[in-house]
Order: structure tokens, then C-alpha cells, then sequence
């Protein structure tokens, strides 16, 4: 089993990628609104152009989470990220399964970045986030819709909990 938020779920996925390589057949990742830029332009464009400080991006987030240590191990990953935002899932996960939770809510914290609706609206008319893009079946992602926005799925932990231990350990998803 293999859990990620946002960034984290693009990692998970490329862990399970490498497992299935490995003969590991019986995976299951949670994603907690984890959204893959994979093969899709526009995003990928979005993501990219986006233009904000550190400074900028530090003040939002201390507005919405209360420890700094947190906040400066995000902001020290954003190179990381914006290269791996790139990165392309090559081959499609044929056995692991997917529980997507997924934000619904637009994410109002950066209203100062140009373009950042566009993108907010974009990724909310994705239904799965482009995890469809990475995996052969498509019914092995099931979708829990979360009442919340990217930045604060963690408020809605009474359901992911709820849904997670609805996961059925044997080979398919309850």
C-alpha cells in the first residue's frame, strides 16, 4: 500500500510503476488529490507559467498552516517538484489500484497569480485528476470527492480515514 498528497501521489504511482516491474501485482495507492500532469499540455504550460515568489508563496502558506518547519520543507522542494511535474509516467500501471480522493473545491489561496482560475478550473474538470492517463483499466480508480480544496484535504481526514479502511487488502478495492 502506498500513500501520497499532490506531489507525493506522483511518487507513489512511480513506485508502484517500479514494483510492477518488479512482479509486484498486488498494489494499492491512495492519492489525496493528486493531479498528473502527464501528456497534458495545457496543464503542464499552466503549471510551469505560474509566476510566484518564494516570499509570496511563504506568507500564503503561514496563512494557512501554522508550522513553519512544514512550510520551509515545502518550499525547499519546489524545484524538485517543477521537474518532476514534467516527468512522464511512461508505461501504464496494469495491476495496482487507485483510491483518489479529490478536491472539488477551488483553491482561493493564490488569487494573486495570473491564470491561476484557469487552472483551478481545469483541474477541477478532470475526473481523475489525469491518473486515467497512467493506468490500463480505468475501474481500478475509484474516486471519493472531498468537500475541500488542494491545500487543505487534510481537513477532510474523517473520510479519507473511512474510505481507507474500507480498502479491501486482498487484490480488488471495496
Amino acid at each position: 500500500n502506498l500513500l501520497g498528497w499532490s506531489l507525493g501521489g506522483q511518487i507513489a504511482i512511480a513506485i508502484a510503476d517500479i514494483l510492477e516491474k518488479k512482479g509486484i501485482t498486488n498494489i494499492q495507492i491512495i492519492c489525496l488529490d493528486t493531479i498528473l500532469s502527464d501528456l497534458d499540455d495545457n496543464l503542464i504550460k499552466m503549471r510551469l507559467s505560474m509566476n510566484i515568489s518564494l516570499e509570496e508563496l511563504e506568507t500564503i502558506m503561514l496563512n494557512e498552516y501554522d508550522d513553519k518547519t512544514y512550510v520551509d520543507q515545502v518550499l525547499k522542494a519546489i524545484p524538485t517538484e517543477k521537474l518532476i511535474v514534467q516527468d512522464v509516467i511512461i508505461r501504464k500501471l496494469e495491476h495496482a489500484e487507485i483510491l483518489l480522493f479529490k478536491a472539488m473545491n477551488v483553491d482561493t489561496r493564490f488569487k494573486s497569480i495570473a491564470d491561476q482560475e484557469i487552472l483551478n478550473q481545469h483541474v477541477l474538470n478532470l475526473p481523475y485528476n489525469n491518473i486515467d492517463r497512467v493506468i490500463t483499466n480505468i475501474n481500478k480508480i475509484k474516486v471519493v470527492p472531498l468537500d475541500c480544496h488542494h491545500g487543505n484535504v487534510l481537513n477532510e481526514l474523517d473520510i479519507i480515514h473511512k474510505n481507507i479502511l474500507n480498502i479491501d487488502i486482498g487484490p480488488r478495492f471495496t
